[in-house]
């Protein structure tokens, strides 16, 4: 099964920040791996997991760039993914 594509609206200055921020002409997998409460959070072991299999050359976004999507505050526990 192919994902859904999801739909943002974004200001004209988003898109030109986005634009600047991501690559072009390739699929790109975002991933949100923090939650506000620890308990709700997966391993992030899991999430790496996971972008491997969906990025490989076999699944579902294969050789997609991943972005990977969090708060300010969230930057030091998202950088080893």
């Amino acid at each position: 099964a192919v994902p859904t594509p999801c739909k943002i609206h974004l200001t004209e200055e988003h898109r030109k920040n986005a634009k600047s921020l991501l690559p072009q002409k390739v699929p790109v997998l975002m991933m949100s791996p923090a939650a506000n409460w620890d308990m709700k959070c997966w391993p992030k072991e899991y999430f790496m997991e996971l972008a491997e299999k969906l990025t490989a050359k076999e699944g579902l976004l294969p050789n997609a760039a991943i972005c990977i999507l969090g708060s300010p505050d969230q930057r030091d526990a998202l950088l080893p993914l």
